[in-house]
């Protein structure tokens, strides 16, 4: 629903451009017309013009100018005729990546005489699209909103409006020489354009490419480093005791502490009973073999203290 409702959309567009957009002329020269010979005056004829932008035929009946029938034929080598094309300048891209006319207004053909041009009476003409737009939404709608507002045959081509567009086109028609130039140029831009794409993705790509590359060698100089550093941080760990040394450690000294005998906290002791127990504990130590002395002094014997001295002499007195 919501793609037809599109294509109704894009089709009033269209309808509506056409209004708007007055008609462009392209001028193409015999190379393109075939003409049969003439019944009742008038030729069958067939346009065919398959270079892009075109890619279109146009076929039906013309009589030449005052009814001759000799005169088409005889001005084909002559480069006495030419054909104009009417058609609004709305370009389709198709699948091969051009563009292409498609909104054919209609189709006239020129007798030039060298001083003065007439216009042939042309009817029943039909144009059809070509491959690759022969198939084309956009280009068989655009064909027929501008076959739909062409007005009566040859109308467009005699309005005074468009009598300058008519006349400068004449004065370049297109033969098939330069039809086909133009579509190899047309290819040939394709192409170049391809290549530009497909250099600046391979370019893009090398410079990827060095990129990671550079990374890589950044990454393995740093592996090297980190290497080389290895065994220095290896010695300073071995200095260092790990988690599990520590854990160790920790584990013999609760040993050894339990293991060791709690010594009971002596009882508070004031400052004459301790020096008596210290007078006792130095009294009971083994004493050291010292030389005899010679001294005849009781109270100056060698191992007496300053205290047991004096206290000897106080007791001698």
């Amino acid at each position: 629903m919501l793609r037809k409702l599109s294509m109704f959309l894009v089709l009033c567009v269209t309808v509506l451009s056409f209004a708007q957009i007055k008609p462009s002329f392209q001028a193409f020269n015999a190379d393109y017309l075939v003409l049969d010979e003439a019944m009742n005056g008038y030729h069958q004829f067939k346009i065919r013009v398959d270079y892009a932008p075109w890619a279109f035929v146009a076929e039906g009946k013309v009589k030449a100018p005052q009814g001759d029938v000799d005169l088409l034929f005889n001005s084909i080598d002559n480069d006495q005729l030419y054909i104009e094309v009417a058609y609004a300048e709305a370009p389709v891209g198709a699948s091969d990546g051009l563009e292409y006319q498609a909104g054919i207004y209609d189709v006239m053909i020129f007798y030039s005489d060298g001083t003065d041009e007439f216009d042939t009476k042309i009817k029943d003409l039909k144009v059809s699209l070509l491959p690759p737009i022969a198939g084309d939404s956009w280009a068989t709608g655009s064909l027929a909103d501008a076959q739909g507002r062409r007005g009566a045959p040859g109308s467009v081509f005699k309005d005074p409006a468009n009598a300058d567009a008519i006349f400068k086109a004449s004065a370049r028609p297109l033969s098939k020489a330069q039809a086909q130039a133009a579509r190899k140029a047309a290819v040939e831009k394709k192409k170049n354009a391809a290549k530009a794409r497909r250099d600046s993705i391979a370019a893009a790509e090398a410079e990827a490419a060095r990129a990671a590359e550079a990374a890589a060698a950044a990454k393995a100089v740093k592996k090297k480093q980190v290497r080389q550093t290895q065994p220095v941080v290896e010695a300073a760990e071995d200095t260092v005791p790990t988690k599990t040394v520590k854990r160790r450690i920790i584990r013999k000294k609760v040993k050894k502490v339990k293991a060791e005998p709690v010594e009971e906290p002596e009882e508070e002791l004031s400052p004459r009973e301790r020096k008596r127990q210290a007078m006792q504990a130095q009294q009971s130590a083994p004493k050291a073999a010292t030389p005899a002395s010679t001294s005849s002094d009781p109270c100056d014997q060698p191992g007496m203290t300053p205290l047991q001295k004096k206290r000897c002499r106080v007791n001698s007195k």
